[in-house]
């Protein structure tokens, strides 16, 4: 394992290069991964504004007809409803059970009013998701997305506990006819969604899960009845008297599925990364896979894996960015505690993209760290020309020291490094948090 001092500026992934190496170190994690890192927090947010230019949209295929907020043109974001110039794509309960279904509405602008055309139910379980709307010529595709998963995924996220045997179930509909909507194919992945993008006809999902490990009482070479069956090893009740049974790398890599048939590996090592780690960090068993699917041939995905945290994804045009900020912890009574007397850096890894593959390019590293609101994080981040552009906070957020930090960072292709070209700091009054960012063009928007 490669541990990082905490004044390093080596923040790159390595490949691994032997599938034993990523099973051993996984398998380690299930001892050593089970205490959950203290949490946190701060007064400060980073809120996005909302904006107001109409082609930061998507779906608008005239100029009477808006989509949903983006942050960059060019790169859709799930929604809970689409629209085109002629049809409302709506998200809904329907049913006795209140199942989840997509309802598709006629919009007549004189007078203002909708008529339902068809609908379908789109889920045999609850669960409450989100829709893309993807249309080429006569293609008219809705991918609908959803997890599994009863808890704001930010409240767990130090909790790898939580990320045990959860699903991230999709489903594709064929929406030429809105009044016979037809479901075409389903995907079910291991692992609770993240988040996601979609550039032209291939959907990015970022998603996590932790392996689930299984105990039994030491004597006993068999599991049988009598094994005891825990998520990831960080049960309050495992007997003193067990240990972990060690896994292969098909137990413990994600799976994916479709149209309910037989699971197949989602990510095969060859394609893992290990994040660097801090020496007083333990081992970390989370598994976040970057995965690309083409709306018409879903078969030929594509992913990579990243062992380690990754909180953040912003995607340009032309990347795909993933980030950690990576804080320095003390351990105390098997717990790691958040050390705000030590200054923290942040962790940027370049994934470029082209007809779904996904290629790492390069990392770099700036002082500071995202802000305490995870789910808006990726606000803090704009590409432009291939230049990236970041926001951090240095400092305490909850004191007079905090101060914003610009960084401009540009990847240098031989080295796959993103070098600091450029930086503007203390940006705004002394002891002024950042509370929302925003880049357009070449140019940031911040409000502290």
């Amino acid at each position: 394992v490669v541990f990082a001092d905490k004044n390093t500026q080596k923040s790159y992934l390595h490949k691994i290069q032997n599938s034993q190496f990523l099973v051993d170190y996984l398998n380690k994690a299930s001892n050593t991964s089970n205490s959950s890192i203290a949490d946190f927090s701060g007064a400060e947010t980073a809120t996005a504004s909302p904006a107001s230019d109409s082609s930061s949209t998507s779906g608008a295929t005239s100029s009477t007809v808006s989509g949903t907020n983006l942050q960059e043109v060019g790169v859709d974001e799930a929604d809970r409803i689409k629209t085109n110039s002629s049809n409302l794509f709506s998200l809904e309960q329907c049913g006795a059970q209140k199942q989840e279904c997509l309802t598709v509405y006629e919009m007549n602008e004189s007078p203002a009013s909708t008529t339902q055309l068809g609908q379908i139910q789109i889920s045999e379980n609850y669960q409450q998701g989100n829709i893309y709307l993807y249309e080429q010529e006569s293609q008219k595709t809705a991918i609908w997305l959803a997890s599994q998963f009863t808890y704001s995924i930010w409240s767990v996220w130090d909790s790898p506990s939580y990320w045990t045997g959860n699903k991230t179930d999709l489903a594709l509909l064929d929406v030429n006819d809105p009044i016979n909507i037809k479901k075409t194919k389903t995907i079910s992945i291991n692992g609770t969604l993240v988040s996601s993008r979609m550039v032209g006809d291939t959907l990015y999902l970022l998603t996590r899960n932790s392996p689930s490990y299984r105990y039994y009482p030491i004597d006993l070479v068999t599991a049988k009845e009598t094994s005891i069956a825990i998520d990831s090893g960080l049960s309050t009740d495992i007997p003193s008297d067990s240990k972990p049974v060690i896994l292969s790398e098909d137990d413990l890599l994600p799976k994916i599925s479709f149209d309910k048939g037989t699971e197949i590996p989602l990510v095969d090592a060859s394609n893992c990364y290990l994040a660097v780690q801090d020496s007083n960090k333990q081992y970390d068993q989370t598994i976040i896979t970057l995965t690309a699917i083409s709306v018409s041939k879903p078969e030929a995905f594509n992913s990579v894996c990243v062992v380690g945290s990754i909180e953040t994804f912003y995607m340009s045009t032309s990347a795909i960015y993933l980030a950690t900020s990576r804080y320095q912890y003390k351990s105390s009574s098997n717990t790691l505690i958040y050390d705000a007397n030590v200054s923290y850096n942040t962790d940027i890894h370049k994934f470029s993209f082209s007809a779904g593959s996904l290629n790492y390019r390069g990392s770099g590293q700036v002082p500071g760290h995202l802000g305490w609101d995870q789910d808006k994080r990726s606000f803090r981040f704009g590409e432009n020309n291939g230049i990236l552009k970041v926001a951090t906070s240095i400092g305490n957020s909850w004191s007079n020291d905090s101060r914003t930090r610009v960084a401009v960072l540009k990847e240098d292709e031989n080295a796959k490094v993103l070098n600091e070209v450029s930086y503007l700091d203390n940006l705004g009054k002394p002891g002024e948090k950042l509370y929302a960012a925003r880049f357009v063009g070449d140019r940031g928007y911040l409000v502290t």
